[in-house]
């Protein structure tokens, strides 16, 4: 006796699948619909899902077609969602780089470090007035706000950017020991070629002090700037023997201890 075929269609359904008109499916549609819309990162995720899905549910059903809509929406999908994930990869790396410049430009400043703050700039002038400039700014900042400890960026302030091609980036400054509420720096930042590709470089550091002046490097008029950074540290907070410059200090000694010795040989 022959036996049924379980999988045999069963009488008039041979029929319904030949006299069924062809239909575009819905979800081929909607995948490539969302491939081509790459605008939202949402849209080219859902494509390569929507076409996965139209193959799915029209297996078996020889009248849905769309086929080459669902390909086509799954292919976009997947290259403007790889497009998606670069752009991400390189924000973050722009954001990193936004923040690590200043940090260690700060810290080498903080540490007396000439060397090391000269490598995050763009184009500082080399010599002895150069250098001069470097610590007598770097002077300044210790005595008035002390040792610098981190910074973050300043969401809430906008600085509108330069047409040079540069942007400001404003910061929140934290230093120890902590005098009050973190001081209020803006960078001026761009990328320039190096050895490595195009790095991000400072071009202008402001603090912004209401109290005893705005700190600016470089600045044009140094030997005005200078002035104005002496007479901020005499009257800041650690004037009276806060955070002094060590440099300064080792010259002082000498000359000290020989004006001291001959009281010191008559007693």
């Amino acid at each position: 006796m022959d036996q049924e075929n379980p999988y045999s269609m069963g009488p008039g359904e041979a029929d319904l699948a030949v006299e069924l008109p062809p239909q575009t499916g819905k979800l081929a549609v909607a995948s490539l619909v969302c491939g081509l819309v790459f605008c939202c990162p949402l849209t080219t995720l859902l494509a390569p899902i929507l076409g996965l899905a139209h193959f799915i549910t029209a297996r078996g059903k020889p009248w849905v077609r769309g086929a080459g809509l669902a390909v086509g929406g799954m292919l976009l999908g997947l290259v403007f969602s790889a497009g998606w994930i670069f752009i991400a990869w390189g924000t973050a790396q722009v954001i990193t780089q936004m923040t690590n410049v200043p940090r260690e430009a700060l810290m080498a400043l903080s540490a007396g470090d000439l060397g090391a703050f000269k490598t995050q700039w763009i184009g500082l002038d080399e010599g002895p007035e150069a250098a001069a400039e470097i610590a007598a700014f770097g002077r300044a900042v210790r005595a008035r706000y002390g040792m610098f400890v981190d910074l973050r960026l300043d969401d809430e302030t906008e600085r509108a950017p330069e047409a040079t091609g540069l942007a400001y980036l404003p910061f929140l400054v934290v230093f120890r020991p902590e005098s009050g509420p973190d001081v209020e720096v803006s960078a001026l930042a761009g990328y320039a070629p190096t050895g490595n590709g195009l790095e991000m470089k400072l071009a202008e550091l402001t603090f912004f002090d209401a109290e005893l002046g705005d700190l600016v490097f470089p600045d044009s008029d140094f030997g005005a700037a200078e002035g104005a950074w002496i007479e901020g540290i005499d009257n800041g907070p650690d004037a009276d023997g806060g955070a002094a410059d060590d440099a300064d200090a080792d010259e002082l000694e000498p000359e000290q201890e020989s004006q001291d010795s001959p009281a010191a040989d008559r007693g």
